[in-house]
């Protein structure tokens, strides 16, 4: 009843200024996202055979989610490049470029909090006021077998989300108080967690 879901995540960066007008900043972010288990170290139910829906069934007790992986190395790097140094009219060029990894506990999270630590139960009332403390909600067996209502799994190879982000820009002063900008923004997502029915 009390899921866990776990990241880590460590960063570390530098910054180079190779010459007077270049300047280097790179760093390196690494992320381990681990299936999710309760608070007593226990894993949610799971299935296997979830690419053949005929034969899938409920999973050993104790069989992750997913596997982890620890592979999920996320580079960061931008350059600054000044190409004129003449007082009121300076002219730099920027660019950087960078991964980022999506840890997944937004839908993962729904098939671990939504039925599968052990299950889901609602009741409703109807009659107002009520007195909560004489509400008696009776525990419900959890049959592991099937047919199911519903299961909210994760794909067993599940891996990271992850988003590469670019930026260029050209930056030209124009007096001691006026800027010009021209800036260029990119991104592309790959692996992006969705939710298939």
């Amino acid at each position: 009843r009390f899921p866990l879901l776990t990241n880590f995540s460590a960063y570390g960066e530098d910054t180079w200024r190779a010459t007077p007008r270049l300047t280097l900043a790179y760093g390196l972010r690494w992320e381990v996202n681990t299936p999710p288990t309760d608070r007593h170290g226990k894993y949610a139910f799971t299935v296997t055979g979830l690419n053949d829906l005929a034969t899938m069934t409920l999973a050993p007790f104790g069989t992750p989610q997913w596997k982890t992986t620890y592979d999920n190395f996320a580079p960061r790097i931008g350059v600054a490049y000044q190409l004129s140094q003449a007082s009121g009219s300076e002219t730099v060029v920027r660019g950087g470029f960078g991964i980022f990894y999506d840890v997944g506990t937004g839908p993962i999270g729904k098939a671990v909090i939504g039925v599968t630590i052990p299950y889901n139960r609602m009741q409703m009332f109807q009659t107002f006021p009520f007195d909560f403390n004489k509400i008696s909600i009776p525990p419900i067996d959890f049959n592991p077998k099937p047919p199911y209502d519903a299961l909210f799994v994760s794909d067993p190879n599940l891996k990271l989300p992850r988003t590469y982000e670019w930026n260029v820009s050209a930056e030209r002063s124009f007096g001691m108080n006026q800027t010009f900008t021209v800036s260029y923004v990119g991104s592309a997502g790959r692996r992006l967690l969705r939710v298939e029915q």
